[in-house]
């Protein structure tokens, strides 16, 4: 037995340790090819003395804050004509209104090809539809579009909208006429926006960032390598995994990232009013999209945030309400004490792969009210939660859960969308709500690496060979005890009988040779004869 538990103890430790080898080279090798990109720029001053001067400044756009959306102006066509357009990370299209487009609000700005010189007819359409089920659809042409004086991108493929469909009916925002996708992917069967401008400016790297802060701060699509000591509390990106970009036959498949669990913690005692673990379905995929105002939720999760949250409102008083919106928007009661005392909103994301669940592998971010709060005016608030109701794709298959980041997360943070290794960087930005030394609470169960659970194994071992070492002294000592007594009290009788036995034959040599003398031995005689030998 003991041989067995030595034996198991040595096959946990040398196994824990080869897990534990196995998981640092990984997260090296990792290390290396994602951070490749990074060390490229970075030398003792933070900026490599190769790296192409372009490539180490930002270059900011700034844009305009609509209180529920971003708009960036651009301008297209010869002669140029200026669009106010959403820097969308959720799609891969750029669209603008067409001169003859349908149930398009009046007063945007249209695009009309005969009217530029550069623009050419793809002979082909395109269509699409947004997760809040609106749809548009379009020729496709190419044509030169300008983000800034100096970044300009010629033969950009759009799509230009004939008709235009929303679920209000009200014909589109007044203040956005059209939707500019920052995703990498098919871009209508052509070069997405920022494929083309990336290989038209190839000084500005592959990477652009989102620095998105509450009204009325100033905020900026930057694309190259954002300067974060200007925007943010860190120095770096915490970059999650891309586990589900490339999904749909090695095709990028959205700016998306895995979240391993959520929760709403207070702010001040980290108490839990709820919270979720995915890691038994290997993490949630998560839509990081700029286009869209809430964060949404499967329908069971969006259920157990809204009660959360409205309980919080109720233990400070205060009272939430169902808005009777389609998409059943909660409205709160709130004033300018209501933020403080709401709580945050914590994330963990997986930063280098869904199947390694340790503490090295993962990160927090988080909220505050503030962020996922907005006033609406008349003393109420809106909590920007959202129901998907069923429509928010699922990645891998249906073993997968889904949800979006909208702008709440880019309220207080400023995320990073690295091109050429499919990535997103989160980095807390200094216009975040929360205490700038604030720690978010961890939303996770428990984690066991593989070097935690072989010391556990090893402990457990030692600990299962001193109790039977104790038990051991404590019962078969007692009965060696015994059988030592026994044994003891066996010799003293056998040298009783021994001992017995020797006067018995004196005694009989004894009366032997006396009888043989021809003497009459009497009773006193013998008592005598007897003492003699026993002497």
């Amino acid at each position: 037995m003991l041989v067995s538990v030595l034996f198991f103890c040595f096959v946990v430790g040398v196994f824990s340790q080869e897990f534990r080898l196995t998981r640092k080279i990984t997260e090296r090798i990792i290390e290396q090819q994602l951070g490749s990109h990074d060390q490229a720029f970075e030398s003792e001053d933070g900026q490599a003395d190769n790296a192409p001067v372009a490539r180490r400044l930002e270059h900011a756009l700034p844009l305009t804050d609509l209180q529920i959306i971003f708009s960036l102006e651009i301008s297209v066509g010869t002669p140029p004509v200026n669009f106010s357009v959403i820097p969308d990370t959720g799609s891969d299209v750029l669209w603008l209104p067409d001169a003859n487009c349908s149930n398009c609000n009046r007063i945007w700005t249209r695009y009309n090809s005969s009217l530029s010189s550069s623009s050419v007819d793809l002979k082909h359409s395109h269509k699409m539809k947004y997760g809040d089920q609106t749809q548009v659809n379009g020729p496709m042409y190419t044509d030169t579009v300008c983000m800034s004086e100096s970044i300009c991108v010629e033969k950009q493929a759009l799509m230009s909208t004939i008709n235009y469909t929303d679920p209000q009916s009200t014909g589109g925002d007044p203040h956005i006429e059209g939707i500019m996708g920052l995703m990498p992917g098919t871009g209508g069967g052509s070069p997405t926006i920022m494929q083309m401008l990336h290989r038209t400016n190839p000084g500005l790297g592959q990477e652009f960032s989102l620095v998105l802060p509450r009204h009325p701060l100033d905020s900026y699509l930057i694309l190259g390598r954002a300067d974060l000591k200007k925007h943010a509390r860190q120095e770096k990106y915490q970059y999650g995994t891309n586990e589900f970009i490339a999904t749909y036959n090695n095709m990028f498949a959205g700016w998306r990232t895995t979240v391993r669990a959520a929760g709403l913690a207070g702010r001040d005692d980290g108490s839990w009013l709820w919270w979720k673990d995915w890691k038994y379905q290997d993490g949630a995929a998560a839509l990081v999209d700029s286009g869209s105002s809430d964060i949404v939720l499967d329908t069971d999760t969006y259920k157990d945030v809204t009660k959360a949250v409205t309980t919080a409102f109720e233990n400070i008083g205060k009272s939430c309400q169902d808005s009777g919106h389609e998409n059943k928007i909660l409205i709160c009661f709130c004033d300018d004490e209501t933020f403080d005392r709401l709580p945050v909103f914590s994330l963990s994301i997986m930063s280098v792969n869904i199947r390694e669940f340790s503490a090295s592998s993962q990160f927090t971010i988080c909220i505050g009210a503030q962020e996922y709060l907005s006033k609406n005016g008349g003393g109420t608030c809106r909590v920007r939660f959202q129901d998907s109701e069923g429509r928010l794709p699922t990645p891998g298959g249906s073993q997968y859960e889904s949800l979006l980041l909208g702008l709440p997360i880019f309220h207080g943070h400023v995320v990073g969308y690295d091109i050429d290794n499919s990535r997103i960087g989160f980095a807390r930005g200094k216009f975040h709500s929360l205490p700038e030394k604030y720690k978010c609470p961890d939303p996770r169960g428990s984690d066991f690496s593989y070097l935690q659970l072989g010391i556990f194994g090893i402990v457990g071992c030692g600990l299962l060979y001193v109790a039977m070492i104790t038990v051991w002294k404590k019962s078969c000592g007692k009965l060696l005890l015994k059988l030592r007594l026994a044994r003891e009290e066996r010799e003293t009788a056998e040298r009783q009988v021994e001992l017995s036995a020797m006067r018995y034959e004196q005694q009989e040599r004894f009366l032997r040779r006396f009888e043989q003398g021809g003497h009459t031995i009497a009773e006193d005689d013998c008592r005598g004869a007897e003492i003699e030998m026993v002497e």
